[in-house]
């Protein structure tokens, strides 16, 4: 369950995973290529993040997509399609995730194709490296935005803050409309 709002919004619709459909997410998974962050793992290889960052692979940008000339921002009807598909990829991880006890989904991110989570203590690497679709776990990075921004603004900071934000997940290349 989650407390924090879904990323997906209202339009979205959450796909019909069929079990066979699952299945053949779990079979193409290989759980050994996940690329893990050292910062997430004690001496022992235990777990050590409250929250962490699931990266599932990029969604393409379905052919045909308009971007607008000046801006490089994708077209609303375009932006519709991406989430909806990224909904869609994230549909194997997100079952897989309901299944391990001990495991929270805190959030899901459509533009990056990522899940937030919090493991329980309980809760081994294993079990976050076998999740279908996911390529790398990270720390879900947290910045104070007085560590960046010492002399400049208020709105200076909050812009210097977001950007160091988007960059640790690897979103800085986004058009402000999706930060």
């Amino acid at each position: 369950t989650s407390s924090e709002p879904n990323s997906t919004e209202s339009a979205v619709n959450e796909p019909n995973l069929t079990e066979t459909e699952y299945q053949r997410a779990v079979e193409n998974h290989d759980p050994a290529s996940v690329v893990v962050h050292p910062e997430l793992l004690t001496e022992q290889g235990e777990l050590q993040k409250e929250r962490i960052i699931l990266r599932l692979g990029e969604v393409k940008l379905p052919n045909g997509a308009d971007r607008d000339v000046g801006t490089g921002q994708i077209q609303p009807v375009d932006q519709q399609v991406i989430k909806q598909q990224t909904v869609d990829a994230q549909a194997p991880a997100v079952r897989h995730l309901n299944t391990v006890e001990g495991i929270d989904v805190k959030n899901r991110y459509t533009i990056i194709n990522a899940i937030s989570v919090v493991p329980e203590a309980n809760t081994s690497l294993a079990d976050l490296r076998s999740t279908p679709g996911v390529e790398r776990i990270h720390p879900n990075y947290e910045y104070n935005v007085t560590t960046f921004a010492t002399n400049a603004t208020r709105n200076q900071a909050n812009i210097n803050s977001r950007r160091v934000n988007q960059s640790q997940v690897g979103a800085d290349a986004l058009p402000d409309q999706y930060a």
